[in-house]
């Protein structure tokens, strides 16, 4: 009887054990709260490049991937050669609108919403990619850090864009079909003229569009008798099969501007937006040096196929400088941001002692 009551109470423990542990899950790692996933942003990105040309490739294409690097894949880029999204001369505009998140212009072509923009084409400025680099990026004047931070006020305020930066592309010189020793050569020629050369109407010189904006073929008919472009184009486009003289020394140093419309840009947040700032800021000089090294060597392809250099006499010259004053002037005027503008970039001259006139 005693082992039976034994059994019993160990039947009836075993039981209670049993009931204590029904409906427990078996004990398992933790698993962690689920996150959402980051959220990242596309920016198409309209240049100004055709896309056979190496800027395409080096300077737009590079660019995009040094956006994508500094955001961790965050912020990614669809580059668009020249002509996709927008033409040339409405890509500032879309990119204010929308039509695209990100572009690149003639700075000439903003000069509608925000003149100031006419600077970075101010002709006899600037020589060459570290004086360039100078006054846009390094010259202190005023509460200004570089004409780009003066720029980035305007664009922002002006046109609803964040601007990036300016893209250095060498020298800009004067082709031409026939030889220029004194301003008395260019009467009656007809020049494909930008802003920044439309001075050389004071010369006779008369400002003539090409269709298409095809240059090379304007140059082959006679439509054109010259035009103003950098020497890289010298080789990229075989303007030295159509044209046989350049003119030195070079008018400007030109630039194209860089922008997000400013939605595309508020959107990412000040974390990405500082990241993205410092990347392109560094990319600007690698760019820079690239474009004067391709125009050193456009120059020297156009001298192999039988382009002659020609080097006006100092006297000629400061006719050339003197005139293109006018340019400035005008600019000044535009508004109290361009007159900051053109304060800034005579104070840097001054600085580099190059003549106003």
């Amino acid at each position: 009887m005693k082992k039976i009551l034994i059994l019993l109470l160990c039947l009836a423990l075993s039981a209670s054990l049993l009931i204590g542990c029904k409906g427990k899950e078996p004990a398992t790692a933790t698993t962690p709260a689920s996150t959402q996933p980051e959220k990242t942003f596309t920016w198409r990105y309209q240049t100004a490049e055709a896309e056979n040309e190496v800027a395409y490739t080096i300077n737009c294409k590079y660019l995009a991937k040094i956006i994508e690097d500094a955001t961790g894949g965050k912020v990614k880029v669809e580059v668009y050669p020249m002509g996709t999204i927008a033409n040339l001369d409405t890509t500032a505009d879309a990119t204010a609108q929308g039509a695209c998140e990100m572009g690149e212009w003639i700075s000439g072509m903003a000069a509608n919403k925000a003149p100031a923009a006419l600077i970075s084409e101010a002709p006899y400025g600037a020589r060459d990619a570290y004086e360039n680099n100078e006054v846009h990026q390094l010259y202190k004047w005023k509460d200004y850090h570089g004409l780009n931070s003066l720029l980035r006020k305007g664009y922002s305020e002006k046109f609803g864009v964040h601007y990036l930066t300016n893209n250095y592309f060498g020298q800009n010189v004067l082709i031409t079909t026939f030889p220029i020793k004194t301003v008395k050569d260019l009467k009656g020629k007809r020049i494909l003229m930008f802003p920044h050369s439309l001075w050389l109407e004071d010369f006779g010189a008369v400002s003539t569009d090409v269709p298409g904006f095809d240059f090379y073929m304007g140059l082959k008919l006679g439509t054109i008798d010259g035009m103003y472009w950098s020497t890289d184009g010298i080789d990229f486009f075989h303007l030295y099969e159509v044209a046989k003289y350049v003119m030195l020394p070079s008018e400007d140093a030109p630039n194209t501007h860089t922008g997000v419309n400013q939605k595309a840009w508020d959107a990412i947040g000040p974390e990405l937006q500082s990241r993205i700032q410092a990347a392109v800021d560094a990319y600007y000089w690698r760019q820079a040096l690239g474009e004067q090294q391709r125009g050193i060597e456009g120059l020297a392809v156009g001298q192999q196929h039988g382009m002659k250099v020609i080097n006006l006499a100092p006297a000629e010259q400061s006719k050339f400088v003197k005139a293109s004053r006018k340019y400035w002037n005008d600019l000044e005027k535009m508004d109290p941001l361009a007159a900051d503008a053109v304060n800034m970039y005579k104070e840097w001259m001054k600085y580099r002692g190059i003549p106003w006139e």
